[in-house]
């Protein structure tokens, strides 16, 4: 069982814990999560497909609208696996 010191109270609590049982505190639960390479390909991906559909916006209505869409498909896929690690 790992435990960690409480912010306000200084009692031990969980690791996983995000409230304190003793003072009721909120505090962070378990280790901060990580950007992974695979996630960051992905969003990046997205930003550079969307700053290319802003581009064919401009030249080309209907190819800037799919870009766009596109673009916000690849960030949602990658914000997806950022919380899911």
């Amino acid at each position: 069982m790992a435990t960690k010191k409480c912010p306000q109270c200084a009692e031990m609590i969980m690791l996983e814990a995000r409230k304190c049982r003793y003072c009721g505190s909120l505090v962070s639960g378990g280790p901060a999560k990580k950007f992974g390479p695979y996630n960051i390909f992905w969003i990046v991906l997205g930003i550079l497909v969307f700053m290319g559909s802003l581009f064919l916006l401009i030249l080309f209505l209907p190819l800037g609208i799919l870009g766009i869409i596109f673009s916000m498909v690849f960030l949602i896929i990658g914000s997806r696996r950022l919380h899911n690690t």
